[in-house]
Protein backbone atom coordinates (compact mmCIF):
# COMPACT_ATOMS: atom_id res chain seq x y z
CA UNK A 1 0.00 0.00 0.00
CA UNK A 2 3.10 2.12 0.88
CA UNK A 3 4.45 2.04 -2.88
CA UNK A 4 1.28 2.13 -4.11
CA UNK A 5 0.46 5.29 -2.21
CA UNK A 6 3.97 6.75 -4.12
CA UNK A 7 2.98 6.04 -7.14
CA UNK A 8 -0.55 7.74 -6.74
CA UNK A 9 1.41 10.92 -5.55
CA UNK A 10 4.11 11.01 -8.28
CA UNK A 11 0.99 10.38 -10.37
CA UNK A 12 -1.05 13.41 -9.70
CA UNK A 13 2.15 15.48 -8.73
CA UNK A 14 3.24 14.80 -12.43
CA UNK A 15 0.09 15.17 -14.41
CA UNK A 16 -0.29 18.84 -12.43
CA UNK A 17 3.07 19.65 -13.69
CA UNK A 18 2.31 18.75 -17.28
CA UNK A 19 -0.93 19.37 -17.28
CA UNK A 20 -1.88 22.79 -15.15
CA UNK A 21 1.64 23.77 -16.10
CA UNK A 22 1.29 23.25 -20.40
CA UNK A 23 -2.00 25.64 -19.77
CA UNK A 24 -0.50 28.08 -18.59
CA UNK A 25 2.16 28.65 -21.16
CA UNK A 26 -0.58 27.83 -24.28
CA UNK A 27 -2.70 30.20 -22.87
CA UNK A 28 -0.05 33.07 -23.15
CA UNK A 29 -0.37 32.85 -26.53
CA UNK A 30 -3.86 33.49 -26.80
CA UNK A 31 -4.73 36.89 -27.73
CA UNK A 32 -7.60 37.91 -25.75
CA UNK A 33 -8.13 38.19 -21.63
CA UNK A 34 -11.84 37.41 -20.62
CA UNK A 35 -13.19 39.45 -17.03
CA UNK A 36 -15.28 36.98 -14.32
CA UNK A 37 -14.80 39.49 -11.88
CA UNK A 38 -18.13 41.01 -9.93
CA UNK A 39 -18.48 44.71 -8.80
CA UNK A 40 -18.21 43.63 -5.50
CA UNK A 41 -15.05 41.97 -5.58
CA UNK A 42 -12.39 45.14 -5.50
CA UNK A 43 -13.99 45.49 -1.71
CA UNK A 44 -12.77 42.33 -0.63
CA UNK A 45 -9.78 42.29 1.46
CA UNK A 46 -6.39 41.48 0.81
CA UNK A 47 -4.92 39.41 3.59
CA UNK A 48 -0.89 38.42 3.17
CA UNK A 49 -1.26 35.48 5.51
CA UNK A 50 -4.20 33.66 4.03
CA UNK A 51 -1.17 32.40 1.51
CA UNK A 52 -0.64 29.81 4.35
CA UNK A 53 -3.93 28.67 4.32
CA UNK A 54 -3.95 28.47 0.58
CA UNK A 55 -0.85 26.41 0.83
CA UNK A 56 -2.18 23.97 3.31
CA UNK A 57 -4.29 22.55 0.37
CA UNK A 58 -0.96 20.35 0.07
CA UNK A 59 -1.36 18.82 3.20
CA UNK A 60 -4.55 18.19 2.66
CA UNK A 61 -4.10 16.00 -0.39
CA UNK A 62 -0.97 14.01 1.05
CA UNK A 63 -3.35 13.61 3.82
CA UNK A 64 -5.14 10.79 1.36
CA UNK A 65 -3.14 7.69 2.07
CA UNK A 66 -3.67 7.93 5.61
CA UNK A 67 -7.75 8.73 5.69
CA UNK A 68 -8.24 6.83 2.24
CA UNK A 69 -7.11 3.38 3.33
CA UNK A 70 -8.44 0.95 0.67
CA UNK A 71 -6.39 0.95 -2.29
CA UNK A 72 -9.46 1.60 -4.60
CA UNK A 73 -10.35 4.66 -3.10
CA UNK A 74 -7.12 6.22 -2.46
CA UNK A 75 -6.64 5.17 -7.12
CA UNK A 76 -10.21 6.81 -7.32
CA UNK A 77 -9.01 9.72 -5.75
CA UNK A 78 -6.11 10.46 -7.68
CA UNK A 79 -7.67 9.61 -11.00
CA UNK A 80 -10.67 12.37 -9.62
CA UNK A 81 -8.01 15.04 -9.22
CA UNK A 82 -6.39 14.18 -13.11
CA UNK A 83 -9.76 14.23 -14.36
CA UNK A 84 -10.46 17.84 -12.97
CA UNK A 85 -7.11 18.99 -14.45
CA UNK A 86 -8.06 17.37 -17.74
CA UNK A 87 -11.34 18.97 -17.95
CA UNK A 88 -10.31 22.72 -16.71
CA UNK A 89 -7.06 22.48 -19.01
CA UNK A 90 -9.17 23.67 -21.38
CA UNK A 91 -10.63 26.39 -19.67
CA UNK A 92 -7.55 27.63 -18.79
CA UNK A 93 -6.13 28.14 -22.19
CA UNK A 94 -9.32 29.23 -24.14
CA UNK A 95 -10.85 31.72 -21.42
CA UNK A 96 -7.83 33.25 -19.95
CA UNK A 97 -9.10 35.23 -16.96
CA UNK A 98 -7.76 39.02 -17.04
CA UNK A 99 -5.85 40.28 -13.32
CA UNK A 100 -7.77 43.36 -12.19
CA UNK A 101 -6.22 43.47 -8.74
CA UNK A 102 -3.38 44.67 -9.91
CA UNK A 103 0.32 44.18 -8.21
CA UNK A 104 0.52 43.09 -4.68
CA UNK A 105 3.20 44.13 -2.53
CA UNK A 106 3.94 41.77 0.82
CA UNK A 107 6.61 42.30 3.25
CA UNK A 108 7.50 41.04 6.42
CA UNK A 109 6.69 37.37 7.47
CA UNK A 110 4.09 36.99 5.44
CA UNK A 111 5.91 37.72 2.22
CA UNK A 112 7.59 33.77 1.68
CA UNK A 113 4.35 32.29 2.02
CA UNK A 114 2.82 34.57 -0.31
CA UNK A 115 5.05 34.30 -2.76
CA UNK A 116 5.36 30.39 -2.74
CA UNK A 117 1.67 30.62 -3.06
CA UNK A 118 1.94 33.23 -5.89
CA UNK A 119 4.50 31.19 -7.87
CA UNK A 120 2.43 27.84 -7.36
CA UNK A 121 -0.47 29.41 -8.75
CA UNK A 122 0.97 30.14 -11.87
CA UNK A 123 -0.62 32.84 -14.56
CA UNK A 124 -4.26 32.63 -16.04
CA UNK A 125 -4.96 29.23 -14.67
CA UNK A 126 -7.72 30.69 -13.02
CA UNK A 127 -11.39 29.42 -14.30
CA UNK A 128 -12.42 27.21 -12.56
CA UNK A 129 -10.43 27.14 -9.68
CA UNK A 130 -8.56 23.65 -8.95
CA UNK A 131 -7.60 24.66 -5.32
CA UNK A 132 -10.85 25.18 -4.66
CA UNK A 133 -11.95 21.58 -6.81
CA UNK A 134 -9.19 19.80 -4.96
CA UNK A 135 -10.33 20.67 -1.53
CA UNK A 136 -13.74 19.93 -2.34
CA UNK A 137 -12.79 16.78 -3.86
CA UNK A 138 -10.84 15.45 -0.68
CA UNK A 139 -13.57 17.02 1.71
CA UNK A 140 -15.83 14.68 -0.23
CA UNK A 141 -13.77 11.68 -0.65
CA UNK A 142 -12.97 11.72 3.03
CA UNK A 143 -16.63 12.45 4.88
CA UNK A 144 -16.57 14.20 7.91
CA UNK A 145 -17.41 18.00 8.91
CA UNK A 146 -13.94 19.44 9.79
CA UNK A 147 -13.12 18.62 6.36
CA UNK A 148 -15.57 20.73 4.89
CA UNK A 149 -14.65 23.72 7.09
CA UNK A 150 -10.74 23.22 6.25
CA UNK A 151 -12.01 23.13 1.99
CA UNK A 152 -14.15 26.33 2.91
CA UNK A 153 -11.18 28.32 4.41
CA UNK A 154 -8.82 27.28 1.44
CA UNK A 155 -11.89 28.37 -0.87
CA UNK A 156 -12.00 31.81 1.23
CA UNK A 157 -8.51 32.01 1.12
CA UNK A 158 -8.07 32.28 -2.62
CA UNK A 159 -10.65 35.34 -2.30
CA UNK A 160 -8.84 36.97 0.53
CA UNK A 161 -5.37 36.61 -1.30
CA UNK A 162 -7.32 37.73 -4.65
CA UNK A 163 -6.06 34.58 -6.12
CA UNK A 164 -9.35 34.13 -7.86
CA UNK A 165 -12.74 35.46 -8.31
CA UNK A 166 -16.14 34.63 -6.95
CA UNK A 167 -16.98 32.56 -10.33
CA UNK A 168 -13.61 30.75 -10.36
CA UNK A 169 -14.35 29.86 -6.79
CA UNK A 170 -17.81 28.33 -7.81
CA UNK A 171 -16.99 26.53 -10.87
CA UNK A 172 -14.08 24.83 -8.82
CA UNK A 173 -16.79 23.56 -6.25
CA UNK A 174 -19.14 22.50 -8.77
CA UNK A 175 -16.41 20.55 -11.08
CA UNK A 176 -15.54 19.06 -7.90
CA UNK A 177 -19.11 18.04 -6.97
CA UNK A 178 -20.30 17.03 -10.42
CA UNK A 179 -17.07 15.24 -10.96
CA UNK A 180 -17.33 13.46 -7.58
CA UNK A 181 -21.05 12.45 -8.36
CA UNK A 182 -20.43 10.68 -11.87
CA UNK A 183 -17.44 9.14 -11.59
CA UNK A 184 -15.63 8.49 -7.88
CA UNK A 185 -18.13 5.16 -7.18
CA UNK A 186 -17.40 4.12 -10.96
CA UNK A 187 -13.53 4.26 -10.51
CA UNK A 188 -13.87 2.38 -7.30
CA UNK A 189 -16.01 -0.19 -8.98
CA UNK A 190 -13.25 -0.18 -11.74
CA UNK A 191 -10.48 -0.97 -9.26
CA UNK A 192 -7.89 1.51 -10.86
CA UNK A 193 -5.47 0.19 -7.98
CA UNK A 194 -5.98 -3.70 -9.35
CA UNK A 195 -5.59 -2.36 -12.67
CA UNK A 196 -2.59 -0.59 -12.21
CA UNK A 197 -0.52 -2.24 -9.81
CA UNK A 198 -0.90 -5.39 -12.53
CA UNK A 199 -0.29 -3.49 -15.72
CA UNK A 200 2.85 -2.65 -14.12
CA UNK A 201 3.82 -6.38 -13.05
CA UNK A 202 3.29 -7.37 -16.54
CA UNK A 203 4.72 -4.65 -17.69
CA UNK A 204 8.34 -5.54 -15.83
CA UNK A 205 8.43 -9.30 -16.53
CA UNK A 206 7.36 -8.40 -20.45
CA UNK A 207 10.91 -6.51 -20.25
CA UNK A 208 12.66 -8.88 -18.03
CA UNK A 209 11.63 -11.22 -20.96
CA UNK A 210 12.90 -8.82 -23.48
CA UNK A 211 16.08 -8.29 -21.39
CA UNK A 212 16.86 -12.38 -21.26
CA UNK A 213 16.33 -12.23 -25.41
CA UNK A 214 15.93 -10.02 -28.21
CA UNK A 215 13.18 -12.57 -30.15
CA UNK A 216 10.79 -11.63 -27.23
CA UNK A 217 10.49 -7.78 -27.91
CA UNK A 218 8.32 -8.62 -31.36
CA UNK A 219 6.18 -10.03 -29.30
CA UNK A 220 5.93 -7.82 -26.42
CA UNK A 221 4.83 -5.05 -28.58
CA UNK A 222 2.55 -7.52 -30.69
CA UNK A 223 1.10 -7.81 -27.02
CA UNK A 224 0.42 -4.61 -26.70
CA UNK A 225 -0.27 -3.79 -30.52
CA UNK A 226 -3.41 -6.16 -30.28
CA UNK A 227 -4.85 -4.20 -26.90
CA UNK A 228 -5.38 -1.33 -28.61
CA UNK A 229 -7.99 -0.62 -28.85
CA UNK A 230 -9.53 -2.61 -26.21
CA UNK A 231 -6.51 -2.14 -23.81
CA UNK A 232 -8.30 -3.37 -20.48
CA UNK A 233 -10.80 -5.97 -22.22
CA UNK A 234 -7.70 -7.91 -24.10
CA UNK A 235 -5.30 -7.99 -21.09
CA UNK A 236 -5.92 -11.43 -20.60
CA UNK A 237 -3.71 -11.54 -23.63
CA UNK A 238 -0.62 -10.61 -21.51
CA UNK A 239 -1.83 -12.27 -18.67
CA UNK A 240 -1.95 -15.23 -19.95
CA UNK A 241 1.29 -14.81 -22.19
CA UNK A 242 3.43 -13.79 -18.80
CA UNK A 243 1.99 -16.41 -16.53
CA UNK A 244 2.91 -18.99 -18.97
CA UNK A 245 6.09 -18.14 -20.25
CA UNK A 246 7.11 -17.62 -16.36
CA UNK A 247 6.69 -20.88 -15.78
CA UNK A 248 7.98 -22.11 -18.66
CA UNK A 249 11.29 -20.23 -17.79
CA UNK A 250 11.65 -21.49 -14.59
CA UNK A 251 11.08 -25.21 -15.40
CA UNK A 252 13.53 -24.60 -17.92
CA UNK A 253 16.25 -23.07 -15.93
CA UNK A 254 16.09 -19.47 -17.83
CA UNK A 255 15.30 -18.16 -14.49
CA UNK A 256 16.84 -19.47 -11.20
CA UNK A 257 14.61 -19.03 -8.23
CA UNK A 258 14.97 -20.86 -4.44
CA UNK A 259 11.36 -22.81 -5.20
CA UNK A 260 12.47 -25.94 -6.80
CA UNK A 261 10.68 -25.47 -10.36
CA UNK A 262 8.45 -28.31 -10.40
CA UNK A 263 6.85 -26.88 -6.97
CA UNK A 264 6.14 -23.35 -8.49
CA UNK A 265 4.58 -25.22 -11.39
CA UNK A 266 2.26 -27.10 -8.97
CA UNK A 267 1.00 -23.76 -6.71
CA UNK A 268 0.00 -22.45 -10.23
CA UNK A 269 -1.99 -25.06 -10.90
CA UNK A 270 -3.64 -25.02 -7.80
CA UNK A 271 -3.91 -21.32 -7.74
CA UNK A 272 -5.82 -21.80 -11.31
CA UNK A 273 -8.12 -24.35 -9.84
CA UNK A 274 -8.94 -23.45 -6.67
CA UNK A 275 -8.87 -20.01 -7.52
CA UNK A 276 -7.45 -18.84 -4.01
CA UNK A 277 -3.71 -16.52 -4.53
CA UNK A 278 -1.67 -15.61 -2.69
CA UNK A 279 0.23 -12.44 -3.27
CA UNK A 280 3.25 -13.16 -4.00
CA UNK A 281 4.29 -12.70 -7.80
CA UNK A 282 2.98 -16.15 -8.78
CA UNK A 283 -0.07 -15.58 -7.15
CA UNK A 284 -0.93 -12.46 -8.44
CA UNK A 285 0.11 -13.37 -11.98
CA UNK A 286 -2.74 -16.40 -11.87
CA UNK A 287 -5.04 -14.11 -9.87
CA UNK A 288 -4.91 -11.45 -13.25
CA UNK A 289 -5.16 -14.45 -15.71
CA UNK A 290 -8.16 -15.85 -13.80
CA UNK A 291 -9.67 -12.84 -13.50
CA UNK A 292 -9.11 -11.81 -17.18
CA UNK A 293 -9.93 -15.23 -19.10
CA UNK A 294 -13.08 -17.05 -20.02
CA UNK A 295 -13.97 -20.30 -17.97
CA UNK A 296 -12.92 -22.34 -21.06
CA UNK A 297 -8.88 -21.45 -21.38
CA UNK A 298 -8.43 -22.30 -17.44
CA UNK A 299 -8.15 -26.50 -18.04
CA UNK A 300 -6.40 -25.44 -21.02
CA UNK A 301 -4.04 -23.27 -19.18
CA UNK A 302 -3.30 -25.95 -16.57
CA UNK A 303 -2.91 -29.07 -19.25
CA UNK A 304 -0.41 -27.13 -20.93
CA UNK A 305 1.29 -26.57 -17.65
CA UNK A 306 1.49 -30.23 -16.80
CA UNK A 307 2.76 -30.52 -20.37
CA UNK A 308 5.88 -28.13 -19.71
CA UNK A 309 6.37 -30.34 -16.50
CA UNK A 310 6.56 -33.17 -18.53
CA UNK A 311 9.53 -31.13 -20.30
CA UNK A 312 11.24 -30.68 -17.57
CA UNK A 313 11.87 -33.88 -15.92
CA UNK A 314 12.84 -34.65 -19.49
CA UNK A 315 15.64 -32.38 -19.01
CA UNK A 316 16.67 -33.18 -15.14
CA UNK A 317 16.97 -37.16 -16.31
CA UNK A 318 18.68 -36.38 -19.97
CA UNK A 319 16.33 -38.70 -21.44
CA UNK A 320 16.26 -39.38 -25.10
CA UNK A 321 13.53 -39.52 -26.77
CA UNK A 322 12.53 -41.10 -30.34
CA UNK A 323 11.24 -38.89 -32.63
CA UNK A 324 7.52 -39.71 -32.48
CA UNK A 325 7.34 -39.21 -29.05
CA UNK A 326 9.48 -35.95 -29.77
CA UNK A 327 6.70 -34.62 -31.57
CA UNK A 328 3.89 -35.25 -29.59
CA UNK A 329 5.21 -33.71 -26.48
CA UNK A 330 6.31 -30.11 -29.08
CA UNK A 331 2.34 -30.50 -30.50
CA UNK A 332 1.14 -31.03 -27.07
CA UNK A 333 2.76 -27.62 -25.93
CA UNK A 334 2.02 -25.25 -29.02
CA UNK A 335 -1.50 -26.79 -29.78
CA UNK A 336 -2.06 -25.74 -25.86
CA UNK A 337 -0.12 -22.10 -26.69
CA UNK A 338 -2.50 -21.64 -29.48
CA UNK A 339 -5.74 -22.14 -28.04
CA UNK A 340 -4.68 -20.44 -24.54
CA UNK A 341 -4.11 -17.54 -27.14
CA UNK A 342 -7.47 -17.99 -29.14
CA UNK A 343 -9.67 -18.48 -26.10
CA UNK A 344 -8.11 -15.54 -24.70
CA UNK A 345 -8.29 -13.38 -28.14
CA UNK A 346 -12.42 -13.96 -28.52
CA UNK A 347 -11.71 -15.86 -31.61
CA UNK A 348 -13.69 -18.73 -32.97
CA UNK A 349 -11.12 -20.44 -34.49
CA UNK A 350 -9.06 -23.26 -32.39
CA UNK A 351 -5.83 -24.91 -32.69
CA UNK A 352 -7.57 -27.56 -34.21
CA UNK A 353 -8.08 -25.45 -37.46
CA UNK A 354 -4.55 -24.80 -37.33
CA UNK A 355 -2.37 -27.98 -37.73
CA UNK A 356 0.08 -27.33 -39.61
CA UNK A 357 0.46 -23.99 -37.99
CA UNK A 358 1.28 -26.10 -34.80
CA UNK A 359 3.64 -28.50 -36.13
CA UNK A 360 5.54 -25.71 -37.67
CA UNK A 361 5.72 -23.90 -34.28
CA UNK A 362 7.24 -27.31 -33.23
CA UNK A 363 9.57 -27.61 -35.90
CA UNK A 364 10.81 -23.72 -35.05
CA UNK A 365 11.14 -24.54 -31.59
CA UNK A 366 13.05 -27.92 -31.71
CA UNK A 367 15.49 -26.59 -34.56
CA UNK A 368 16.22 -23.06 -33.46
CA UNK A 369 17.18 -24.16 -29.60
CA UNK A 370 18.67 -27.33 -30.60
CA UNK A 371 21.94 -26.38 -28.62
CA UNK A 372 20.68 -24.23 -26.32
CA UNK A 373 18.37 -26.94 -25.15
CA UNK A 374 20.84 -30.21 -25.76
CA UNK A 375 23.53 -27.63 -23.14
CA UNK A 376 20.87 -27.96 -20.64
CA UNK A 377 19.65 -31.28 -20.75
CA UNK A 378 16.44 -31.41 -23.12
CA UNK A 379 17.58 -33.28 -26.53
CA UNK A 380 15.12 -32.81 -29.41
CA UNK A 381 17.28 -34.71 -31.74
CA UNK A 382 15.45 -38.29 -31.61
CA UNK A 383 17.59 -41.49 -30.29
CA UNK A 384 19.26 -42.61 -34.16
CA UNK A 385 19.12 -39.45 -35.97
CA UNK A 386 22.17 -38.02 -37.73
CA UNK A 387 22.51 -34.38 -36.76
CA UNK A 388 23.23 -32.75 -40.42
CA UNK A 389 21.17 -35.15 -41.83
CA UNK A 390 18.13 -34.27 -39.67
CA UNK A 391 18.41 -30.82 -39.48
CA UNK A 392 18.58 -30.87 -43.79
CA UNK A 393 15.47 -32.81 -43.67
CA UNK A 394 13.82 -30.49 -40.73
CA UNK A 395 14.38 -27.51 -43.17
CA UNK A 396 13.11 -29.27 -46.25
CA UNK A 397 9.89 -30.46 -43.77
CA UNK A 398 10.14 -26.78 -42.35
CA UNK A 399 9.12 -25.75 -46.01
CA UNK A 400 6.41 -27.56 -46.99
CA UNK A 401 5.17 -27.00 -43.47
CA UNK A 402 5.11 -22.73 -44.75
CA UNK A 403 3.27 -23.81 -48.00
CA UNK A 404 0.77 -25.63 -45.96
CA UNK A 405 0.27 -23.04 -43.38
CA UNK A 406 -0.46 -20.26 -45.59
CA UNK A 407 -3.36 -22.37 -47.03
CA UNK A 408 -4.55 -22.95 -43.98
CA UNK A 409 -4.79 -19.45 -43.08
CA UNK A 410 -6.60 -18.70 -45.90
CA UNK A 411 -8.98 -20.87 -45.28
CA UNK A 412 -9.96 -19.49 -41.33
CA UNK A 413 -12.87 -18.11 -41.31
CA UNK A 414 -11.89 -15.98 -38.38
CA UNK A 415 -10.16 -13.57 -40.13
CA UNK A 416 -8.92 -11.66 -37.09
CA UNK A 417 -6.96 -14.81 -35.82
CA UNK A 418 -5.39 -15.42 -39.16
CA UNK A 419 -4.04 -12.17 -39.11
CA UNK A 420 -2.44 -13.08 -35.20
CA UNK A 421 -1.57 -16.35 -36.31
CA UNK A 422 0.18 -14.91 -39.54
CA UNK A 423 2.46 -12.90 -37.64
CA UNK A 424 4.02 -16.22 -35.85
CA UNK A 425 3.94 -18.00 -39.45
CA UNK A 426 5.86 -15.10 -41.13
CA UNK A 427 8.64 -15.22 -37.38
CA UNK A 428 9.13 -18.59 -38.57
CA UNK A 429 9.74 -17.80 -42.35
CA UNK A 430 11.91 -15.51 -41.33
CA UNK A 431 14.31 -17.62 -38.94
CA UNK A 432 14.02 -20.48 -42.07
CA UNK A 433 15.22 -18.23 -44.49
CA UNK A 434 17.74 -16.82 -42.36
CA UNK A 435 19.30 -20.40 -41.56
Amino acid sequence: MKRFALFVCAAVASSFAVIYGGASALSAVVPWRVRVDLPFEQSIPFLPWSAVVYLSMDLLLLLAPFVLKDARRLAAFGALLILQMLIAAPFFVLLPVADVFGPRVVEGAAAPFFRLADTMNLERNYLPSLHVAFSVTAARAYGGRWWWSWAAAIAASTLLMHEHYVVDVIAGAALALVAFALWFDRLVTFDLHEAVSTEWLLFVELTRFGLRHRRYVPINLALYALALPRFRERRVLRSGYVLLQVIDDVLDGDRVIEEPPLDLARRAVTHLETRVFTDDRLGRLCRAFCRDAPAEAIPVAVSLIHTMCRDHERMTTKARWGAAKIREQLHDTFRGSLEVLLICGGSTARAADVPKLVELMSWCSAVRDLDEDEARGLFNLPIGAQRAEWLDAERIRARQLLIETDAELAQLKDRRAARWLGVLARSTRKYLNAT
